[in-house]
């Protein structure tokens, strides 16, 4: 089934995230898994173990430099026709990363990723992330929680909210 890029671009629009199923073909998705694992066997770079980092959530940065196959998650046309509708064809790449998020890490705080910037909101699109859910993305396991609407607002979110 062919990927509407329209429809996402209008959902990120609207709702400050679009759900996207079947932009990652079944082959090309056991390459990325088998490079994470990969990942896993080596010593992860060296960062900061804190609340909002995890304890036990294994970050690997600057993937570009890894494998080819992070070359081509970078430029998988139908995410990135997604990314250019929102942001502009003269988008850049700012970082590359995966995490591996093991049972009973901690849940991470409510933030903007567009926060460090500083910039009066409500604001014309910054940045635009993508995840791609390579297993299950449940609450239990640590699936990224999507606060509908919050780019429309005057203020960033309160850091104190519940976990």
């Amino acid at each position: 089934m062919p990927i509407d890029p329209a429809k996402h671009i209008d959902e990120i629009n609207e709702k400050g995230f679009s759900i996207a199923e079947g932009m990652i073909e079944p082959e090309f998705c056991d390459r990325i898994k088998a490079e994470i694992s990969r990942l896993e066997n080596v010593a992860p770079p060296a960062i900061v173990q804190n609340e909002f980092t995890g304890y036990k959530t294994l970050r690997y940065f600057d993937l570009l430099n890894e494998d080819a196959v992070w070359q081509q998650v970078a430029i998988h046309p139908p995410v990135l026709n997604v990314i250019r509708g929102v942001l502009g064809s003269d988008c850049l790449l700012s970082t590359m990363g995966t995490a591996v998020i093991d049972p009973g890490e901690t849940t991470q705080r409510i933030h903007c990723d567009d926060s460090l910037y500083g910039i009066a909101r409500p604001h014309k699109h910054l940045v635009c992330n993508t995840m791609w859910a390579l297993s299950d993305f449940t609450e239990e396991n640590g699936a990224t929680r999507l606060v509908p609407y919050s780019h429309k607002l005057d203020h960033y979110p309160d850091y104190q909210l519940s976990r």
